[in-house]
Formats: C-alpha cells, sequence, structure tokens
C-alpha cells in the first residue's frame, strides 16, 4: 500500500497551529519517506494597500511575501529538521491556492490544523477546512488539537448491503486511509457502522413487535456482514444502532479520538461540492481532527491554473504569486 510521500502542509498565520501542522507534517513524512511542501496563503484585505501609492503595492507585496517566507523557511528547519522539504507563500484566496497546488503537482495528502472553538465558535472546523474537504482532490488532515498520547482513530464507514460494490470499495479506501495514518501515528485503529432500524417505530406503532422484533436482528446481521468483508485486521469493530450523525460523534466523544477518517460523496450533478449531508451533520457535533477521503471519480470543482513561468523558470499557477525555496 502506498503511502503518503508528497504532502502540502497548509498552515496560516497563527504560529500555534502552524507549528502543530509542521509537526504532523513531519510524523507523516519521517513513516513514509516522503518530501514535504509548505505553503502560506496571504489574503489580501480590500484596504490593505490604500494608504500607498498603487505604483508602490507589488513592492509591498513582495515584501510582505519574503518576510513570512523567512519566518516560515526557520520553523520549517527547525521543526522538519533533515526531512526534504519546500517554503512557498501566495497572495490570494487560502482554500483555492491550496487546490490548486494540489491540481498542479498531485499531492496525496493535504495538512491543515482545525481552528477549534474559539471565540465561541459553533463549529470545529473554519470556512478553509470545510472547502477543502468538500472539494480538494486529495485526502485532506484536518488537525485537531488532541494530546499527543496515545491517539486513537476512528474510521466511520457506510458498506451498504453486501450486494453494494461501489459503496464497500469506497468503504474500504476509506480504511486504508485510516490504517495508513495510524501506522504514520502511532495510533490505535477503531472501526465503526452505524445502522439503522427505519420503519420499525411504524411497526411498534401498529403493535407488532415480532415483526419489528425480526426486522431488527436481519438488519444487525446484514450490516455485520457487510463490515466483515471490508475489516480484514485487527481493528476494534464497533457496529453502531442509531443515526450516524448522533452515534458517530459520541463514540468519537468516549474514544477520546485523535482523528475520525470520513467519506466525502459528494451529490449527483454537483459532485465534489458537498461531502454528503450526513457527514456534514457528523462535522458538526465533533471537537477533534478528521481525515476526508474522496471516491473514485471524484470530480473537483477547482479548474487548475494553467501555469506560467517564474523568473527562475520554475512553473507557477497563474494568480498566485507562488515564491519557493527549495530546503
Amino acid at each position: 500500500m502506498t503511502e503518503f510521500r508528497n504532502i502540502l502542509v497548509y498552515v496560516d498565520q497563527n504560529p500555534k497551529r502552524s507549528d502543530l501542522a509542521l509537526r504532523r507534517a513531519a510524523e507523516v513524512a519521517r513513516q513514509s519517506g516522503g518530501r514535504v511542501t509548505v505553503l502560506d496563503v496571504i489574503e489580501e484585505r480590500a484596504d490593505e494597500f490604500e494608504a500607498w501609492p498603487e505604483s508602490n503595492h507589488s513592492e509591498l507585496r513582495d515584501f510582505i511575501a519574503a518576510s513570512e517566507r523567512t519566518h516560515l523557511q526557520n520553523r520549517a528547519k527547525e521543526l522538519l529538521g533533515d526531512i526534504e522539504h519546500s517554503v512557498e507563500v501566495a497572495w490570494g484566496r487560502p482554500s483555492l491556492a491550496v487546490i490548486r497546488r494540489v491540481l498542479w503537482s498531485g499531492h496525496d495528502l493535504v495538512i491543515k490544523v482545525a481552528r477549534g472553538r474559539e471565540s465561541g465558535r459553533r463549529l470545529y472546523f473554519g470556512s478553509t477546512a470545510m472547502h477543502l474537504m468538500r472539494k480538494c482532490p486529495c485526502p485532506v488532515w484536518i488537525v485537531g488539537a488532541q494530546p499527543d498520547s496515545a491517539p486513537t482513530i476512528l474510521a466511520a464507514i457506510d458498506p451498504g448491503m453486501p450486494t453494494d460494490l461501489p459503496r464497500a470499495l469506497f468503504a474500504r479506501r476509506i480504511l486504508e486511509r485510516a490504517q495508513r495514518l495510524a501506522r504514520t501515528t502511532g495510533a490505535r485503529l477503531h472501526v465503526a457502522h452505524a445502522w439503522d432500524t427505519g420503519r420499525l417505530h411504524a411497526l411498534r406503532v401498529r403493535r407488532n413487535p415480532i415483526a419489528a422484533k425480526n426486522i431488527e436482528k436481519a438488519r444487525a446481521a446484514a450490516a455485520r456482514s457487510a463490515v466483515q468483508a471490508v475489516v480484514d485486521g485487527d481493528e476494534t469493530l464497533h457496529l453502531l444502532r442509531g443515526p450516524a450523525d448522533e452515534v458517530i460523534p459520541l463514540l468519537a466523544r468516549q474514544l477520546q479520538a485523535h482523528t475520525i477518517v470520513i467519506g466525502s460523496v459528494g451529490r449527483s450533478g454537483i459532485s465534489g461540492i458537498l461531502i454528503g449531508e450526513m457527514a456534514e451533520e457528523i462535522l458538526s457535533r465533533v471537537d477533534c481532527g478528521v481525515l476526508c477521503v474522496k471516491p473514485d471519480g471524484f470530480v473537483c470543482p477547482v479548474r487548475p491554473a494553467v501555469p506560467a513561468a517564474s523568473a527562475e523558470g520554475v512553473a507557477l499557477p497563474e494568480g498566485e504569486a507562488l515564491q519557493r525555496i527549495a530546503v
């Protein structure tokens, strides 16, 4: 199984989050023998340069980017050590710049740190993280701030019925990415599948508990059979009865999960735009990291930028003022 070997780590202006992202990237790269690209994207505010003559804007942008690049280069050398890496700084919209960088360079993992519940935020993940989980073509690991000791990873899979081959294959892909992440972080791996009884409540209302019990047993047996056809390792398996958006976050809290591995499925007609209603609900109720995996045939809604040659002869995405230092 191929490991994560071409890692893109997105850092922002928060030093604590940036250092955590670099440490997580170092863990993965050391285990896989991969290389790391460190990317910072500076968003230009409308009033950023209004006090300066327009003729000086380009010079100011270069100065700001160079200062940030020097700082990042020093932090990367300290936290990544002898791992092969490069540092890039771009101006633009963060999620767009990251996705275009992935499309341009074929990264197989993006790492970003979650915003957390700071300042009374309702969601643990910020808008950039949500855009990346919805639209980025490669797996996206939004790192939580859980303690490093005895990490636990929870893979949430839905293989469908035993005859549903596409869903079973996607469940297997999610499990493989979870196994890969568990190896690189030294984490314990748990696998969860939530099944529900659907219309059993209506049967009980009609005072037919025997029929309800028989259906419940059949659904439980079918769920176990489908999961066992996918899970073939030593992972701890949890078959949960109830809506996934309720029981998966509850289990994650009970396990003190370091990361939940979940699939992005999109919707017919707008593939790649949405994670899926159930997954979105799960994300709204968790306070830990998430690794979001895309299925085969995922269509990224972001168009790759047309490369433009830089002064150093390196092809750079058009409209993204990337400045690179190879280390």
